[in-house]
């Protein structure tokens, strides 16, 4: 049995999504990291302007779960 390919490019689509996501939202790092040092006691609620490029991630990481 040859070698497993499908990891391989699994973790490339990871990487293209975290690009696009990064491009075409450039302040969710930084907002992002905001938000985990708001968390003294625990999470706190999730701004909603990081809503649409965390909804984006997974709805990509999803599909190619399905694929």
């Amino acid at each position: 049995h040859g070698p497993d390919y499908l990891e391989g490019v699994g973790f490339g689509v990871f990487l293209i999504a975290v690009a696009s996501i990064y491009l075409q939202y450039p302040w969710a790092w930084t907002e992002t990291t905001a938000w985990f040092r708001t968390w003294v006691n625990g999470p706190t609620d999730l701004p909603l302007m990081l809503a649409e490029p965390i909804a984006l991630f997974f709805i990509v990481m999803g599909v190619w779960g399905l694929v």
